[in-house]
């Protein structure tokens, strides 16, 4: 490049510039003019650019809109299971304790009952709720915040700012072993959110990315 040339402005080199935020600058130097000296040298901000991912990544998403992460594909049948196992296990202890019932009529009646509510529960909940839960749940996760949506009817948005989450734990209870799956808890001062059912993968991003946020803010 000719020093001599009058003008001349080149782009600053990434590393002289500080990004702050995660934000994009676009600095231009401006050389000074032939036999000017080094302290006349001026730095010249021509235009800044925001860059829109950073800016989301700070910004929680507006109440109920869906967010970028889904809940594991196999989350529906483990809910079906989930919920085909309570039934079942309710159904029966109700079906136990009335057959303590001293008049045999009313036995029969009460069984009947109780085996149409958990037939119309298993018909209901397993191949439509069910359903309709694993579409409508979703998330996000980034270094400033957790964003949880769910709901079909009354839609519930949760945010939680990732300085404020004191533990991520994700457990794994027997079923959900079964199919592979994890759930996850973010515990702060005010609240208690869990999340799941998720892959391995995400389950470990969302720990992975709080405790970065964390260790990042304590630096």
């Amino acid at each position: 490049m000719n020093e001599g040339a009058a003008g001349a402005s080149v782009k600053a080199p990434a590393a002289v510039l500080r990004e702050t935020d995660q934000k994009r600058f676009n600095v231009t130097w401006s050389r000074p003019s032939p036999g000017a000296g080094r302290d006349e040298t001026a730095m010249k901000v021509s235009r800044m650019e925001l860059d829109g991912e950073s800016i989301s990544a700070r910004t929680p998403p507006a109440a109920g809109t869906a967010g970028s992460e889904r809940l594991a594909p196999r989350a529906f049948a483990y809910l079906n299971a989930q919920h085909a196992l309570a039934a079942v296990v309710v159904g029966s202890g109700m079906a136990f304790g009335v057959s303590f019932l001293p008049d045999s009529q009313l036995r029969i009646v009460f069984w009947i009952v109780i085996g149409l509510l958990v037939a119309s529960s298993l018909a209901i909940e397993l191949p439509w709720l069910n359903r309709v839960h694993v579409r409508v749940t979703s998330y996000t996760v980034t270094d400033s915040y957790v964003y949880i949506v769910r709901g079909w009817l009354w839609r519930r948005s949760a945010i939680v700012a990732t300085s404020r989450i004191l533990n991520v734990e994700i457990s794994q209870g027997p079923l959900l072993r079964l199919f592979g799956l994890f759930s996850v808890r973010l515990m702060s001062i005010m609240e208690l959110e869990h999340l799941g059912p998720l892959e391995r993968d995400a389950a470990e991003r969302i720990r992975a990315t709080v405790l970065a946020a964390q260790n990042g803010c304590a630096d």
